[in-house]
């Protein structure tokens, strides 16, 4: 094989999930209060379909919060929510809920690591690329990926228990220990 991949649990999946269970909520009481206290009869009605929105967002995060992955509809969710407080006319609540969605797109992305023949691609914002001579060893043993920089950096993970996961980890090995000969390391 020529490319090996590995999906790393993601440890602020979770978290994530309460913060945004909690902005939204911010969010909804938010818009109630300013309706309340709102005079003009045009603005309201924007209110009231920003709440109906904010409830039906709401009631989707919670009827699937065991399963949910943050995918492109929780992100549109914030950014359509966003736009609601842009046409009341708050511009702060718009620029939190829109770098609140950004937040979530990069923070709740999968976490996949490649091993590749010219380098290794390590999740990370942005992207760090490990080039195979920046390396001293790399092992996969018991479920648990090992990679050990040269610059005495160890990076240890527990793979989570993905289908993709399941690779030998012999062939695996092998694989590693002929990319670090052909750039000339010791193993």
């Amino acid at each position: 094989m020529n490319e090996f991949s590995f999906l790393l649990p993601n440890e602020k999946q979770r978290s994530i999930k309460y913060i945004t269970l909690m902005i939204q909520v911010l969010n909804l009481l938010s818009l109630g209060y300013f309706y309340l206290n709102e005079q003009g009869s045009g603005t309201k009605i924007i209110f009231i379909i920003a709440i109906v929105f904010n409830g039906f967002s709401l009631t989707y995060f919670l009827v699937n919060i065991r399963r949910i992955v943050f995918h492109l509809s929780l992100q549109v969710a914030f950014i359509v929510l966003a736009i609601f407080w842009i046409l009341i006319g708050n511009y702060l609540f718009f620029i939190f809920l829109f770098a609140f969605a950004i937040i979530v797109k990069y923070a709740g992305k999968e976490l996949k690591v490649v091993f590749k023949k010219d380098h290794i691609e390590y999740p990370s914002f942005p992207v760090n690329y490990i080039e195979w001579k920046e390396l001293s060893n790399v092992v996969l043993k018991d479920r648990v990926l090992t990679i050990d920089l040269k610059n005495n950096k160890l990076i240890q993970h527990v793979l989570s228990n993905e289908p993709q996961n399941f690779i030998d980890q012999e062939v695996f090995n092998r694989f590693c220990i002929e990319q670090l000969k052909a750039n000339d390391i010791e193993v």
